[in-house]
């Protein structure tokens, strides 16, 4: 008795997905190209400090791997005897130094990689007497030169800055596109 409902289990459970098949199969163009997702395509047309954490996350991922799509396709589109494209380590480091404007830090982010950057998203986190609207994700979209430093932030602390206070910083930086 138990082993009949189990096929029937299974049978229908067959029957459910050859009936999603052709639906299934009139998605796989965009399930093959992340460039082609509506969802990405319509965040990509808002400003990017108007979206969301999650909508900030999604467009992140799909950017990624869009981007991965079109290396991938490049290197299957391209001739034989063509020279590959040259790989580059991105090579960066952050600091901070008090803010010229008092009680609070400027947040660096220096490029040493040979080509030039930039600063897709800070996140300040763990924070103590720091205001509210600084312990976030920003997005600033900073372009920074090869072998330069640029100011992409400033934490402002709570009060006049006498407070004792802390804050963990980390930022996320893709290869500028060739001006």
């Amino acid at each position: 008795m138990k082993l009949s409902s189990i096929a029937r289990v299974f049978a229908l459970a067959a029957a459910v997905c050859m009936a999603a098949a052709p639906g299934r199969a009139q998605e796989a163009p965009a399930a093959q190209n992340p460039c082609a997702d509506s969802l990405y395509q319509a965040l990509k047309g808002k400003a990017l400090n108007a979206l969301s954490e999650r909508e900030y996350e999604y467009f992140i991922g799909r950017d990624r791997a869009c981007t991965e799509h079109q290396r991938l396709a490049a290197l299957v589109d391209r001739p034989a005897n063509a020279p590959r494209p040259r790989e580059v380590r991105l090579a960066t480091e952050s600091f901070t130094r008090a803010s010229s404007m008092g009680s609070g830090a400027d947040v660096y982010v220096r490029n040493d990689s040979p080509v030039a950057i930039v600063v897709n998203s800070v996140r300040v986190y763990d924070c103590e007497n720091i205001r509210h609207a600084s312990c976030a994700t920003h997005h600033p979209q900073t372009r920074i030169p090869p072998n330069q430093e640029r100011r992409v932030l400033t934490i402002r602390f709570v009060g006049d800055g006498t407070l004792h206070s802390s804050y963990r910083v980390s930022y996320q930086v893709s290869v500028a596109d060739q001006q």
